[in-house]
């Protein structure tokens, strides 16, 4: 455990790196970032995808001591999007979902925040469900910050059962293995506008190793709301890795084990994390600070096609006169930060989204 200022936080330093390729076995050359950076963000994106099929399964070989040939596959880089889409609301003030996507789809993992279920203000539309509808070919799960009643009794007394919930959703290529909402400390601001939040957390199981993505959104209220929320969530990912993941047990006749579906593969509970999402929080920050502290990498590097590193634009509306960076991607110590750039082009909603290529 680290202490920041009165914060106890985990540490990662009991993670390790992944281990070195054996000598004899020759080694890519991973491109500079001029090399795999084109000036356009949707050039950008295609990049992502054309590097993402370059890299799968160049595979190379060796012979066992009982002479027989093993395939070594280096691994894949693989593209991750986070965009907090602001329930579609964009800059021009009109909701347009499918705006949103196109900006991120060609990503194989993305992250989005703020997504709308039966609120008034998106028509009651089921956001989730259209996003699925839009990438039939994803895997997608969903984690409510806010869930509240929003039921119907008709006047026969029958009444249509509805939840206003408001979240995070991960969209995945990749099989995603387990999912499960973490909830995160919320200060009691009274009058002052401040509701619940919650990161999502998943393990995709990556054609090469499976990996957590931790997709969150912090409170806007306080830099000490959102140092509590960061501490908590740290703590409980690192108990995560030595709990295990979804289940436990082998135990029992075969029986029981189907009644349990503990004969189902057990989902892993992988040490490599990325976290992704509105941190709501400069790169100065304490919040931040306490990342950094817990061996976590921002993705994100200066450079002349990377961006200006802006992610929520001036917005007087909403309190900010200034151009802010505070969406944010990290990865623990196993990931190579392939690329990352910033597509402030797009205007789909308050925010801007955060790319990166990685690879374990």
């Amino acid at each position: 455990m680290l202490i920041v200022g009165q914060v106890r936080l985990p540490s990662y330093g009991s993670i390790v790196s992944a281990p070195p390729k054996p000598a004899s076995l020759p080694t890519r050359n991973t491109p500079s970032v001029d090399e795999v950076r084109p000036q356009d963000a949707k050039q950008r994106a295609n990049k992502v995808r054309a590097n993402r099929e370059q890299d799968t399964f160049c595979s190379l070989t060796m012979v066992t001591k009982t002479n027989r040939v093993v395939a070594l596959n280096e691994m894949a880089s693989f593209g991750v999007a986070s965009y907090n889409i602001q329930y579609s609301l964009g800059a021009d003030r009109r909701y347009d979902l499918k705006r949103c996507i196109d900006a991120v789809r060609d990503a194989d993992i993305i992250c989005l925040q703020e997504i709308d279920r039966n609120w008034r203000r998106t028509n009651m539309a089921d956001q989730f469900a259209e996003v699925q509808a839009m990438l039939p070919d994803r895997h997608c799960v969903f984690g409510p910050s806010l869930d509240v009643d929003a039921s119907v009794t008709s006047s026969d007394g029958v009444v249509e059962n509805r939840r206003r919930q408001s979240g995070q959703m991960t969209i995945s290529r990749f099989p995603i293995a387990s999912s499960r909402p973490i909830h995160l400390p919320k200060d009691d601001t009274k009058d002052a506008m401040n509701s619940w939040c919650a990161a999502l957390e998943t393990v995709i199981l990556t054609p090469d190793n499976p990996v957590r993505v931790v997709n969150l959104h912090l409170t806007d209220i306080s830099e000490s709301n959102r140092v509590s929320q960061i501490s908590a969530l740290l703590g409980i990912c690192e108990r995560a890795t030595t709990e295990g993941g979804a289940w436990n047990g082998k135990e029992w006749d075969e029986a029981s084990r189907e009644h349990w579906q503990l004969n189902d593969p057990v989902p892993p509970m992988p040490a490599e994390m990325i976290l992704a999402g509105d941190f709501n929080d400069e790169s100065d920050s304490r919040t931040l600070d306490i990342m950094r502290c817990a061996r976590f990498r921002d993705t994100w590097r200066p450079g002349p096609n990377a961006g200006a590193g802006v992610t929520f634009k001036t917005n007087p509306e909403q309190g900010t006169y200034r151009d802010m960076r505070i969406d944010f991607i990290f990865v623990s110590p196993q990931f190579q930060i392939v690329d990352s750039f910033i597509d402030e082009s797009t205007g789909a909603s308050d925010h801007q989204p955060v790319w990166s290529t990685l690879r374990i």
